[in-house]
């Protein structure tokens, strides 16, 4: 006789905010930067009886997104009495997974710890897309497609789902704008607390739930509207952090409490995966959080996932797993964030950088005062665009190897300065490449 259970352990998390302005977006530019050392403990209480019992332990994984970043070193993972055997393996996403076996184990515990380095970045000036809503089939890859799809616990297809997909997304005429739109809603709508059930037609009508029922409503509607969306699992990591706000005031206590946590990702043509926390972020996904996988809702993950066999009588008691305690060694903690705006077109207080839409038709951007980085996906003049002097300091540009400058109002286009220095003088900004733009006053260029 043979019996197997595979046990799923989320744990589920919200946020911490203390001191916060009244409910709203705020927006923010600059860069974050972490490296850091994990251990993780684990303690597998096994009963007298069984035969074979498999661990699945779900590595960090590694991703070089437009936005974000994740390096993970290889990890060492030492348990103790030793696996009978052991596997790096592939999941059908791609995700990497360690296979630990035990044969005929003894009864008692068994103890393991796996340590790895992890090095994250975000850069959330890299903003910039030309990706228009509807969002259109031929411009979305086959192995991106399957994350369109619905399935028992993102359930797409569903009428209501459906419904309001439809609503929240009748205006946006660019992609960035119904995916806030769909995930404010759910920041909005949606109360953190229990809920017996984490699938998104449960979190819709029960509007209560933790962070994959907010992962799970939010691919929901995403794919019900065709933007690609994928459920993301993790773990957040506990370090508080300020964010800067008007008059020298700022956010404190940003923080996510220690513990495994589930967020999403969302697929833009000119950019591929873009993450997004659907509880309270909008393309800001801070570097205090570890991926481990991502695939098409929470079932699909393997992550914390055991089997175990028996012959004959069954163990009196199942097999048992317990986490912790983990310690983290902070190598690097770098935030150079600035605050740029804030907006009441969400309720719920959420955190968001601004997003640089630039059409692919023509050059639309909107500016602030101060530096602006810019890229486009189609060639224009400086001479064209920037001239004003009322509106623009100066433009830079790297390129072969050093500097190229635009001085509006001067003449040649402050050619003189540019030979002093031993620059060049801006003329083109080419297709993909990136200039910053010093404005004097919020402004469009079009």
């Amino acid at each position: 006789m043979k019996k197997y259970i595979i046990l799923l352990f989320f744990i589920w998390i919200a946020a911490g905010i203390s001191n916060t302005a009244s409910a709203n977006i705020y927006y923010y530019s600059g860069t974050m930067d972490a490296a850091f050392t994990m251990e993780e403990n684990t303690a597998i209480s096994m009963p007298d009886g069984v035969t074979k019992f498999i661990y699945n332990y779900s590595l960090p994984q590694n991703y070089d997104y437009s936005v974000n970043s994740q390096s993970a070193d290889s990890p060492q993972i030492l348990f103790n009495p030793q696996p009978s055997s052991s596997e790096i393996k592939t999941d059908e996403f791609g995700n990497k997974y360690a296979e630990l076996i035990w044969n005929n184990p003894a009864s008692g515990t068994i103890t393991g710890t796996v340590t790895y380095s992890i090095n994250t970045t975000a850069d959330w000036d890299k903003f910039v897309t030309s990706d228009l809503f509807p969002v259109k089939s031929n411009l979305i890859p086959q192995d991106v497609a399957q994350f369109l799809e619905a399935t028992d616990q993102v359930q797409s297809d569903n009428a209501m789902i459906k419904l309001l997909a439809d609503d929240l997304t009748y205006d946006p005429g660019q992609q960035w704008q119904a995916v806030t739109a769909i995930c404010g809603w759910v920041m909005d709508n949606i109360t953190y607390g229990t809920n017996s059930n984490i699938d998104a037609v449960s979190t819709y009508t029960d509007k209560v739930g933790v962070c994959s029922n907010y992962s799970h409503l939010a691919c929901a509607i995403l794919r019900a509207a065709g933007i690609p969306a994928r459920f993301v699992g993790g773990r957040a990591l506990s370090k508080s952090y300020s964010l800067p706000y008007q008059g020298g005031s700022s956010f404190s206590g940003v923080d996510w409490s220690p513990s495994l946590h589930a967020w999403i990702e969302v697929y833009y043509p000119s950019l591929g995966w873009v993450p997004y926390e659907p509880q309270r972020d909008l393309h800001h996904i801070d570097t205090h959080r570890i991926t481990h996988g991502a695939g098409t809702d929470n079932s699909s993950l393997i992550f914390g996932s055991s089997q175990w066999f028996y012959m004959g009588v069954p163990p009196s008691s199942y097999p048992s797993i317990s986490s912790g305690p983990d310690t983290i060694t902070w190598n690097t903690d770098n935030i150079d964030l600035a605050y740029v705006k804030e907006s009441d077109e969400i309720n719920a207080t959420a955190f968001s950088t601004p997003v640089t839409f630039i059409s692919s038709k023509t050059v639309n951007l909107s500016l602030n005062k101060g530096w602006n980085l810019l890229s486009s996906d189609i060639a224009f003049s400086v001479t064209d665009k920037l001239s004003d002097d009322s509106k623009f300091a100066s433009v830079w540009k790297w390129e072969g190897g050093g500097w190229a400058v635009y001085l509006p109002g001067e003449d040649d286009g402050g050619a003189d300065y540019a030979d002093s220095k031993g620059f060049t003088v801006l003329s083109n900004i080419e297709p993909g490449e990136g200039c910053w733009v010093n404005a004097t006053q919020q402004t469009t260029l079009d």
